[in-house]
């Protein structure tokens, strides 16, 4: 018997697709959109597996001792292509897809199913979007292309009105915080596994992901320079190039939630989850702190937008203004 099983808040959407699949009414291509940080690839793969196991037609789950079941373990299933980003690319270009035609019209090498997971979705180009059309729009006997997307809005509107979309609901809070304080060892306290949440959004994979990577750490080492940079106390560039040697999307995100803790602590009015440094309480009580900070969280989407493009900003620069755009905020 296969593994792999549903996350708990996988369950709804594992459920809707299998009862598709039982009353022979699964649709040739499907969107699997949701939140970074919910399993939505883990959910494609256990559709994929399922689809090309040759033993259990309609059960819930692969069987993982068949041969189609073997040769997906093994990774050289011949009726399953994965089509991504290549390195260094942010597109997934027309080449890619072109190969996606032309597996899509060949027949199956195992007499069963062919499976496409296409992912991220939102990153296939103008050209590769218009070439998966005609897979969508004249699918082939038993070919199934799952989409998976954090970012649906930005697929061609022709794209997503030809794949049922299969939305990943977000858990509850204590749902989530309960999965990773059970799956998680490095979490050392319940402030530590709420902070993890909020720097996720809730998002129980994110978390864990964050957990891994020492994010907490990367998230108070934030807090401690930008409450040097209100103080002045700041090298401002070499900050600047220290932060654009690293991860940026990562700091750009921890930005934002950072920001976003401003925001919830002053309208709450609660003492702020930050133990290090306790001036930023002050800051907050400043007037016309909330104009001034959504107008902040408008520079810091900005700037996770440009990264997000296709072009190539200057990552050095775009660093520099949202430091010196931080500094006139703290400081109102």
């Amino acid at each position: 018997m296969s593994s792999w099983r549903p996350y708990p808040w996988l369950q709804q959407s594992w459920e809707h697709l299998h009862g598709l699949r039982q009353q022979g009414k699964l649709p040739h291509g499907m969107l699997i959109a949701g939140d970074r940080g919910l399993g939505k690839a883990e959910l494609a793969q256990g559709l994929a597996s399922v689809l090309l196991c040759r033993e259990q037609e309609n059960a819930e789950f692969a069987c993982g001792q068949c041969k189609g079941c073997q040769l997906q373990q093994a990774g050289t299933h011949p009726d399953i292509m994965r089509i991504g980003l290549e390195e260094k690319s942010k597109q997934i270009k027309v080449d890619q897809v072109r190969k996606v035609v032309d597996f899509i019209n060949k027949t199956s090498q195992q007499n069963g199913n062919k499976v496409v997971l296409i992912k991220p979705a939102e990153a296939l180009n103008i050209n590769a979007a218009n070439a998966l059309l005609k897979c969508l729009e004249e699918p082939t006997k038993d070919s199934f292309l799952l989409l998976v997307s954090h970012a649906p809005g930005r697929l061609l509107p022709t794209i997503r009105s030809r794949c049922q979309v299969v939305a990943v609901p977000k858990p509850k809070h204590a749902e989530a915080k309960a999965w990773l304080q059970a799956h998680v060892a490095a979490i050392d306290s319940d402030q530590d596994a709420e902070k993890l949440l909020m720097l996720a959004q809730d998002n129980p994979l994110l978390a864990q992901q964050y957990a891994d990577e020492g994010i907490l750490g990367e998230f108070d080492d934030l807090a401690t320079q930008l409450y040097k940079l209100y103080l002045g106390q700041l090298a401002l560039v070499q900050y600047a190039e220290r932060v654009n040697k690293g991860d940026i999307p990562v700091w750009l995100n921890l930005s934002q939630q950072f920001l976003w803790t401003l925001i919830r602590t002053h309208m709450l009015k609660v003492a702020l989850p930050i133990a290090s440094v306790e001036g930023f309480q002050q800051i907050i009580e400043k007037d016309g702190f909330s104009k001034r900070a959504y107008q902040m969280l408008e520079e810091i989407q900005q700037g996770i937008a440009e990264m997000n493009s296709t072009s190539n900003p200057n990552t050095q620069l775009l660093i520099e203004s949202l430091l010196v755009r931080w500094q006139a905020f703290l400081r109102g």
